[in-house]
């Protein structure tokens, strides 16, 4: 089932399908790439989405599209999964900072489905502050933070131990896209799947993020990932180009479209 809006693209994907995609020898090694410790070392001091959004209270626990048990089972298994008799394993593979792993194991554990949800991701900074949403929902019990790559999970047992059989569900979202090699970021989820699982996974579309990938093309130009710059100096090159930004840039009429 494919639902597209013009910010992302949000999939979902039963394994039967994933099978389709071709075989490749994926790194087994946990050590990280240079790219990746790049990544981690940037969402290290940026962590992301930024501490300001965190909403720990119970009372106000937000609703993540698509990720629901009744649309999950739905658009996965055709409504037929009873959960409370499967259990329900999960993998967040480039969790970040996000309270979804942390959401997700209280609706777990609200409909009394057995699993557990495995937050994976590059940032130990962005971990800590995700595991600050589960301590305040509770479910700390039902989520195991992991730091890893997802591009050999299936092989990585800190990860695969909480489900040797392979997850039912992986959810990733925002993260395949940043990747040189998408296509093996998809298969190495998808060895990772267990029989009959199925994904729910978000990248970004083109046409509404025109504005983003203008002012990306030009910092890779201005302030270039080179080593020529500390990190702080690329973001300050970042934040003086969006102000002088005239008013109706794409990147600034999108924003004001999502305010």
């Amino acid at each position: 089932m494919y639902i597209c809006m013009c910010l992302y693209h949000a999939i979902m994907l039963h394994r039967a399908f994933l099978l389709l995609l071709p075989l490749f020898s994926l790194t087994t090694s946990a050590a990280m790439s240079l790219s990746e410790q790049a990544v981690a070392s940037h969402y290290e001091q940026f962590p992301y989405p930024p501490v300001d959004n965190m909403n720990n209270n119970p009372q106000e626990i937000p609703t993540f599209f698509g990720t629901s048990l009744f649309e999950l089972n739905y658009f996965l298994w055709g409504g037929r999964r009873k959960f409370t008799e499967t259990g329900l394993n999960i993998l967040i593979a480039g969790g970040g900072t996000s309270q979804m792993s942390a959401v997700v194991a209280h609706m777990l554990q609200e409909h009394h489905v057995p699993g557990m949800v495995v937050h994976l991701d590059l940032s130990l900074n962005s971990i800590a502050l995700a595991r600050e949403h589960a301590v305040g929902l509770g479910v700390e019990h039902l989520v195991a933070f992991v730091q890893g790559s997802l591009l050999n999970v299936s092989t990585y047992q800190p990860v695969m131990q909480h489900a040797p059989k392979g997850f039912d569900l992986i959810i990733s979202t925002g993260v395949l896209h940043h990747l040189k090699n998408p296509s093996l970021g998809l298969i190495s989820l998808r060895n990772a799947l267990a029989n009959g699982g199925g994904m729910f996974l978000m990248v970004y579309g083109t046409y509404g993020r025109a504005g983003v990938y203008h002012i990306q093309e030009a910092l890779r130009t201005l302030a270039p990932a080179d080593g020529s710059m500390t990190e702080q100096q690329r973001v300050k090159v970042a934040k003086d180009l969006v102000q002088m930004l005239p008013h109706d840039h794409p990147l600034l009429v999108q924003q004001q479209h999502l305010v």
